[in-house]
């Protein structure tokens, strides 16, 4: 840097002052946020002991899968038969990429 010209503003006093200034507000807006936000998470986050337990959600969750088994199997299957429906030059080329890599899983 040999003969260029400092263009680094000098910092003062008085801009070392604002500089504080502005950053007890910044810390004053963040720490009433972070206490907003506590407050939101304690009254979103129920007591250890309300509600059901994980394992009796899966087991609900298990449950309802097995009453509607039929259904999902029969709109799996027309799922599964919607390509058959599809014009022939369409499923050909589907085809294709699917070899040729064209297409994702």
């Amino acid at each position: 840097m040999d003969g260029a010209a400092n263009t680094t503003p000098m910092r003062t006093a008085e801009t070392e002052s604002r500089i504080l200034d502005l950053l007890q507000e910044h810390g004053v807006i963040l720490r009433t946020q972070s206490e907003q936000l506590a407050a939101i998470l304690k009254a979103l986050t129920p007591p250890p002991q309300e509600g059901p337990t994980t394992s009796e959600m899966l087991q609900a969750i298990i449950a309802l899968l097995g009453e509607h088994t039929t259904l999902l199997q029969d709109n799996n299957g027309h799922i599964l038969a919607l390509p058959a429906s599809l014009p022939g030059l369409v499923a050909r080329e589907i085809r294709r990429g699917q070899r040729l890599g064209d297409l994702a899983e």
